[in-house]
C-alpha cells in the first residue's frame, strides 16, 4: 500500500495560503516523496510502496519532519485540512505542462478549486481482483467521507458541510462516486472510450473518489480529505487497506451484507452526499427502496466486521484510533470546536498548524515546544 498526502502551504506570520511550492521544490530537485501539485499553494508527500502499515507511517513520518524544516526556513507553515479556513485569495497554477494543460481546459475553475486531500493505494492480485474489490467496496465509500471530513470552513464562512471540499469538486467532470464495472473488461472498453475521445490522457484524469491505477497495480481511494496529522492519516490507511482486503479475498456468497451491496448508484451518491453535509449525524439510504439507518450505527458494524481482518494485517490499532476519534471527535468536529473558542478561522487555523506540527514532533521523539501565537 502507499498513501499521498496534500498540505497546505501558508505564510508563516498570516496564516494566509502562499504560493511557495516553487522555492520549496529547490531542496528536492530529485525527490519522489515530495511533490508538487496542480496549485502552488500545496505540496504532496507519499510513502513510497510499503507492505505494512508501521512501514508507511515510518516514512511519512521522516518526510514531513524534513518538510516542516525546509518550510520554516522559507518562512512556512505546513497545515492539513481539506480546505483552508479563511483564505480569499485565488491560487496560481505549478508552472509544468500537465498543470498547464488543466488551467487551458478547466479556466477559472483551476484557480478557485483549492482542495487539499488524502489518497491511499491498495496492491491488487490482479485486474479481476481489482474489480471485484472495487465494485464492492465503492458502497462504503460514504463512510469513509465521514472519518476523513475535514473541510466545514470555507473563505471565513461555516458552509454547513462537514466535508466541502466535496462540493467544491463536484463542478468538474470526472469526480465524484465512480461507476459500478462488473469486471475489469467492462472498465478497460469504457477508458479506452474516454481516451478516444480526448476526456483524458491517462488515469490521472479520471477524478473519482476510488479510481484504478494500472501503472502501480493498485485500487486508489481519493476521497479524504487531507488529514490534521500524520497519524490520522495512517489510521485511515489502515482501515481502508483492511476493507479493501476483505472485499478482494471475500467469496462471493460470503460477502457480508454490512456492506450494503446491490445500492444503486444515485442511492451510492446520495450517501456520499450526506456525508458529506453531515458527517457522523448523516441518514444512510440502504436499499433502493429508501430504507435509511443512521451512519453512527452503521459504522458500529462496519468496524465489527473488519476487525478480524484488521488484526491478520496488523491494522487493529488503525480500527481503535478512529473508533475513538469517532467517540471524541473527528477532524471537522474538532475545527467546529476550536472556532467556538474563539468565533475565528484564524484561530481555527492556527489549531491545525500546531496540530500537524506537535504530531511530527511527538512522532520523531522531539520534546513539545510550546505554540507561538502568530501576530494578528
Amino acid at each position: 500500500m502507499g498513501l499521498e498526502l496534500e498540505l497546505q502551504l501558508l505564510d508563516g506570520q498570516t496564516l494566509d495560503l502562499r504560493d511557495g511550492i516553487v522555492p520549496l521544490m529547490e531542496f528536492y530537485p530529485d525527490a519522489d516523496r515530495v511533490r508538487p501539485e496542480l496549485i502552488q499553494s500545496s505540496v504532496e508527500i507519499n510513502s513510497g510502496k510499503c507492505e505494512t502499515i508501521s512501514e508507511l507511517r515510518d516514512n511519512l513520518i521522516v518526510t514531513a519532519r524534513g518538510l516542516l524544516d525546509r518550510c520554516k526556513t522559507l518562512g512556512m507553515a505546513l497545515c492539513g485540512a481539506g480546505t483552508h479556513p479563511f483564505s480569499r485569495r485565488l491560487a496560481l497554477i505549478t508552472p509544468k505542462p500537465r498543470y498547464l494543460r488543466i488551467e487551458r481546459q478547466r479556466g477559472w475553475l483551476s484557480h478557485t478549486q483549492i482542495t487539499y486531500a488524502t489518497h491511499v493505494h491498495v496492491g491488487m492480485k490482479s485486474a479481476e481482483q481489482a474489480a471485484t474489490a472495487f465494485r464492492r467496496l465503492v458502497p462504503s465509500l460514504p463512510l469513509l467521507t465521514v472519518l476523513s471530513a475535514n473541510s466545514p470552513y470555507w473563505r471565513s464562512y461555516d458552509t454547513g458541510h462537514e466535508c466541502y471540499r466535496q462540493r467544491l469538486l463536484a463542478v468538474t467532470p470526472n469526480s465524484g462516486i465512480p461507476p459500478l464495472f462488473a469486471n475489469w473488461g467492462e472498465f478497460e472498453a469504457r477508458y479506452q472510450a474516454a481516451f478516444r475521445a480526448g476526456v483524458c490522457r491517462s488515469i490521472k484524469d479520471i477524478h473519482w473518489s476510488a479510481r484504478f491505477h494500472p501503472d502501480f497495480g493498485t485500487i486508489e481511494i481519493r476521497n479524504p480529505d487531507a488529514q490534521p496529522t500524520i497519524a490520522h492519516a495512517v489510521a485511515l490507511a489502515g482501515l481502508i487497506q483492511t476493507l479493501a482486503v476483505y472485499v478482494a479475498e471475500t467469496p462471493c456468497a460470503g460477502l457480508d451484507s454490512r456492506l450494503m451491496p446491490g445500492l444503486a448508484h444515485w442511492v451510492l451518491r446520495e450517501n456520499q452526499f450526506r456525508a458529506s453535509q453531515f458527517g457522523l449525524d448523516a441518514e444512510f439510504l440502504t436499499t433502493n427502496e429508501g430504507a435509511t439507518r443512521p451512519a453512527r450505527a452503521i459504522l458500529i458494524e462496519f468496524f465489527d466486521l473488519l476487525r478480524p481482518t484488521a488484526k491478520h494485517l496488523g491494522n487493529g490499532i488503525c480500527l481503535d484510533a478512529l473508533e475513538i476519534a469517532a467517540e471524541q471527535g473527528l477532524p471537522y468536529v474538532n475545527q467546529r470546536r476550536d472556532f467556538l473558542r474563539h468565533n475565528s478561522c484564524r484561530f481555527v487555523t492556527e489549531r491545525l498548524v500546531h496540530c500537524l506540527e506537535e504530531d511530527i514532533q511527538r512522532a520523531c521523539g522531539q520534546p513539545r515546544r510550546r505554540h507561538e501565537k502568530a501576530e494578528p
